[in-house]
């Protein structure tokens, strides 16, 4: 079993991290306008984390609306973030029209490390050494 397999999907810190990494992209993008500070990749990795830790599904339509791209551009940076491992496509056997996407396990470990990377960097600079 892989690491990112094992790891607690309810980390509350990282969860932390990471919904306030979305809103800070919010404040940036309402400030700047979304434009100026666009990295669909990104906010799209981070909806699916959280998804991830609510365990909720995600479909393709509100992926491509979470990275506050264009419809063109969100469905290239999807195929780009799947060729690279970090998400995988779930076709719904349903209804064709329906595509669930989710963190792959490396998503989930990449995405996992960078958040606790940053949730180390805030715990270093808030003065816990006294």
């Amino acid at each position: 079993m892989s690491d990112a397999a094992r790891m607690d999907p309810h980390d509350p810190r990282k969860a932390i991290v990471c919904r306030l990494l979305v809103r800070e992209r919010d404040i940036v993008g309402e400030a700047f306008g979304r434009s100026l500070c666009a990295n669909p990749n990104w906010d799209m990795l981070l909806a699916l984390y959280i998804a991830r830790c609510e365990q909720r599904f995600v479909m393709l339509t509100a992926l491509c609306a979470s990275s506050y791209a264009s419809e063109a551009t969100a469905y290239r940076r999807i195929s780009d973030l799947e060729r690279r491992g970090l998400i995988v496509r779930n076709d719904d056997l349903q209804d064709r029209r329906r595509v669930e996407i989710r963190l792959s396990d490396d998503g989930v470990a990449l995405v996992g490390g960078v958040l606790s990377r940053i949730d180390r960097l805030i715990a270093s600079i808030g003065g816990d050494d006294g």
